[in-house]
């Protein structure tokens, strides 16, 4: 008898008929559960002093499969040409700055439907989701304004302890809803992604067998590039804030910049950050019908409205524009009903490996404070487009 380890997991994405090899960590999850439907019977004590009172079960529907898992950001530079899959590579053209979870934004940035022969971009056909440069892996979500998201088949594959049997657990048409990163400074950069798919079906095969061996490093399908590499993690401590008033109405800077939020002067304000995380959610849903008489199953997604929202950490400080003047500043605003920032987060620095997350107009929540030993402050924001039918709330931007 074979017992499967949690520590011998592998997920692969299945995406434009390449396998995606994604490392995970612990703490992995999927599921999907059956919804019933119950009927009762209820009645008075008849003349013979019974009482019907029995119940009936009935499956109506399945729920969408649910999933969560956790990924380190990780951005590489790759050095290989050989065709997409071919010993591992992420495309033909060498020297491009990539990510190990590229293909995971790609699905949840927009409606992915390409991944480019040379690994250049990750594309809905016409437009660019995610763009591997010469010097930065760049995603947008200028394209995410769709009924739909790009869809893939999910493989969480377990292996036994000797390897010698395993166990696929395929997820169909399944869609990233949620992305938190989390920058603990005492850690590594870290994603937690979750999302939803129609079906979950188990594949059990002994090692070797067709449908295994589809998904090992052995065929020629497979990317994998720099996914054993231990130099290209992003650590937090190195992680800087800048935090700017936008002038709302001009756009003016220096002498000229006007705002209710003046900082240390034109805007400018010094956070240095203990913490913090950015959560983006799609808010998807999925369509399951109710008929009668048979197991509905989901047919397919539909996004809700886009949340870009987060915290950032720090002690509580009075030096000019430091954490108490921010404070005192949105807390005497009686002017602006928006108190848009310029915020970038350079997450694990401004040089060698780090993600540049951008919110050109965030709205800066008036921080609450926290009393421990060393008083600190609590910072929360949310990305909002400059315009509310736009996009535009959050860019990243990857670099080595």
């Amino acid at each position: 008898m074979s017992l499967f380890l949690g520590r011998k997991t592998k997920l692969f994405v299945l995406f434009g008929g390449k396998y995606f090899e994604i490392p995970v960590l612990d703490g992995y999850s999927f599921s999907q559960s059956t919804n019933t439907t119950e009927v009762t019977l209820n009645e008075a004590t008849n003349a013979a002093g019974a009482s019907k009172r029995g119940r009936k079960v009935f499956n109506s529907s399945l729920s969408p499969v649910e999933f969560s898992f956790q990924t380190y950001m990780r951005p590489f530079v790759n050095s290989g040409t050989d065709a997409v899959g071919t010993n591992g590579s992420v495309g033909t053209t060498a020297g491009r700055t990539h990510t190990v979870e590229s293909i995971l934004w790609g699905l949840f940035a927009g409606t992915a439907t390409t991944y480019s022969a040379d690994g250049t971009t990750i594309t809905d056909g016409t437009n660019t989701i995610v763009s591997n440069g010469a010097t930065t892996s760049d995603v947008t979500f200028a394209h995410s304004n769709k009924s739909t998201l790009g869809e893939a088949v999910f493989y969480f594959v377990v292996s036994d302890g000797d390897g010698t049997s395993s166990i696929n657990y395929v997820i169909d048409k399944a869609v990233i809803n949620e992305a938190s990163i989390d920058f603990d400074i005492e850690g590594i950069a870290t994603i937690s992604w979750s999302g939803m798919g129609a079906t979950l079906q188990e594949e059990d095969n002994a090692a070797g067998s067709e449908d295994i061996a589809a998904i090992t490093r052995a065929t020629a399908n497979t990317v994998y590039d720099n996914r054993d590499d231990s130099n290209n993690f992003i650590q937090n401590k190195l992680t800087t804030i800048s935090l700017v008033a936008v002038d709302d109405s001009s756009g003016n800077t220096g002498v000229n910049f006007q705002t209710p939020f003046p900082g240390k002067g034109s805007g400018v304000y010094d956070i240095v950050a203990t913490g913090g995380s950015l959560n983006i959610s799609n808010n998807l849903s999925f369509l399951t019908p109710e008929e009668l008489g048979v197991l509905n199953t989901p047919i397919a997604h539909v996004t809700g409205t886009r949340t870009v929202s987060g915290n950032i950490s720090c002690y509580l400080n009075e030096q000019s524009g430091g954490s108490a003047d921010l404070f005192q500043d949105l807390s005497e605003n009686y002017v602006a009903d928006v108190n848009k920032f310029a915020l970038v987060i350079n997450l694990g620095g401004e040089s060698g490996n780090r993600c540049v997350i951008s919110l050109p107009t965030a709205h800066i929540v008036p921080p609450t404070h926290s009393v421990e030993d060393v008083i600190s402050v609590d910072v929360a924001f949310e990305g909002l487009p400059d315009d509310i039918a736009s996009t535009g709330e959050v860019t990243l931007s990857y670099d080595t």
